[in-house]
C-alpha cells in the first residue's frame, strides 16, 4: 500500500514532469529577455544553459541595445569639476530629472596630474585620446593620437596610432597613413570636438569644412566633406559642435553675424554620397535669453540635449528639444543628496544621454 509520503512525492514528480513538458521557441524567449532592464537579464543567466546561451550571443546585445533606445530607455551621464578641489564627478539622472545619482570622484592630486601636451626641446607633442564603440567586435575601443611637430622647418610631424581594446585591456601600435599634412594650426582643433557613428570617430579639425574619421572596424582614416552651408560666416566665432542624432551623425552650428532664433543642424542622412540635410531649431525666444545654448547630444530617437543651467544653490535645468514635435521643455536636477554639488564654484561642464548596455567597460 503506497504511504502518503510516497503519494506526495509522486504528485510532485508528476507536476515536475508536466512543467518540463511546457517550453518556449526561442524566439519568443528572446523578445521577451529583449525587453528587460539589464540587471534582470543577468540574474537570468543562471536559469539554465540555454537561456545563458542566449543572452551571451552578441545579436542578443544589439537587439537589446536597440529596443532600449526605441523604447526611450535612456538616462542623463553628467559631468561636474570643482576647480578648488580639483575634483571631477561624475553623475547620473533619470531622462525626465529628479535626484542626482554619483557614480564617482576622481581626484587629481598634484602628484598625479594629467598631462596632455609636452614640451621638448626639438618640438611639440600633442597627446589626445578617443572614445568609441566597435559594432563588429562588440566591444569598447579608445583611440590614441600622438603628434610630436619639431621646430626645425621641412622636418615632418611624427605620429603614432594606438588603439586601447576593452575586452582585453591591452594597447597595440597600429601602421596606419594619416590622411592629413599635420600642422599645429590644422590638427589642434579637433582634440576635444569627437563623437563616435556607427563605428567611425569623427574629429572636428580647424578646417571646418572637413571632419577626420577613424573606423574602429577597419583601422583607417578617411576625410568627411561638411556641407558647405553649415559653416558659418565668421569661423573664428562661430564653431560647429559634433553630436549623434537619431543614429546619425550631426553637425551643429549658429551664425552670430545673423540675429535670430534659429540654431540648424546638419544631418549626414547618406553617409557614403555625402548628403547632409538641414533641421532648423527655433528658440520661442532670442538665442541669447537661452545662455547661446547649443546640443550638446541626443537623448533618445527624437531629443536633443542641451547644454545644463544652474538654476539655484540646489537645482539645475537641462533644456531639451523634441524634433518630432518642435517644443522645448526643461528638466529638472535636484542636488540636495549631494552637498559638494551645491558650492558656487562647482561647474557642469557636460551632459550626455545613454542607454542601457549589457556590454562590459
Amino acid at each position: 500500500m503506497e504511504t502518503l509520503e510516497q503519494r506526495q512525492s509522486t504528485i510532485q514528480n508528476d507536476r515536475s514532469q508536466q512543467r518540463a513538458k511546457i517550453s518556449f521557441p526561442e524566439e519568443i524567449i528572446e523578445e521577451i529577455l529583449s525587453r528587460l532592464p539589464v540587471k534582470s537579464i543577468l540574474r537570468f543567466k543562471s536559469v539554465s544553459k540555454p537561456w545563458r546561451s542566449l543572452i551571451s550571443n552578441p545579436s542578443f546585445t544589439k537587439l537589446h541595445s536597440t529596443r532600449a533606445a526605441v523604447n526611450h530607455r535612456t538616462a542623463l551621464f553628467i559631468s561636474a569639476h570643482d576647480p578648488s578641489t580639483r575634483k571631477r564627478y561624475f553623475l547620473s539622472a533619470a531622462h525626465d530629472g529628479g535626484s542626482l545619482t554619483h557614480l564617482i570622484t576622481l581626484h587629481n592630486t598634484p602628484t598625479r596630474c594629467d598631462i596632455t601636451e609636452s614640451q621638448h626641446l626639438n618640438g611639440k607633442t600633442d597627446i589626445c585620446y578617443f572614445f568609441g564603440f566597435d559594432e563588429s567586435k562588440n566591444e569598447h575601443k579608445v583611440l590614441n593620437i600622438t603628434i610630436t611637430t619639431h621646430h626645425v622647418p621641412l622636418v615632418k610631424p611624427v605620429i603614432e596610432i594606438m588603439i586601447f581594446s576593452l575586452s582585453n585591456y591591452s594597447w597595440r601600435k597600429i601602421d596606419v597613413e594619416f590622411p592629413l599634412v599635420v600642422s599645429q594650426f590644422r590638427w589642434c582643433y579637433g582634440l576635444k570636438r569627437s563623437v563616435c557613428v556607427n563605428s567611425v570617430i569623427h574629429l572636428m579639425l580647424v578646417n571646418q569644412k572637413e571632419l577626420l574619421a577613424f573606423d574602429l572596424r577597419t583601422e583607417k582614416f578617411s576625410i568627411v566633406k561638411i556641407c558647405s552651408d553649415a559653416v558659418p560666416h565668421r569661423i573664428i566665432c562661430n564653431r560647429p559642435h559634433l553630436i549623434k542624432v537619431d543614429g546619425l551623425l550631426g553637425v551643429v552650428c549658429h551664425d552670430q553675424m545673423i540675429t535670430n532664433n534659429d540654431v540648424y543642424v546638419w544631418i549626414l542622412q547618406d553617409y557614403e554620397n555625402g548628403v547632409w540635410v538641414r533641421e532648423t531649431i527655433t528658440f520661442p525666444k532670442s538665442w541669447s535669453v537661452f545662455g547661446c545654448a547649443f546640443p550638446l547630444d541626443s537623448a533618445n530617437m527624437e531629443e536633443i540635449i542641451f547644454s545644463l543651467n544652474k538654476e539655484s544653490k540646489n537645482v539645475t535645468s537641462v533644456l531639451m528639444y523634441n524634433m518630432k514635435s518642435g517644443c522645448f521643455k526643461s528638466v529638472q536636477l535636484t542636488l540636495d543628496n549631494h552637498p559638494f554639488l551645491c558650492k558656487e564654484h562647482v561647474q557642469f561642464q557636460q551632459i550626455k544621454g545613454y542607454v542601457e548596455s549589457m556590454v562590459p567597460l
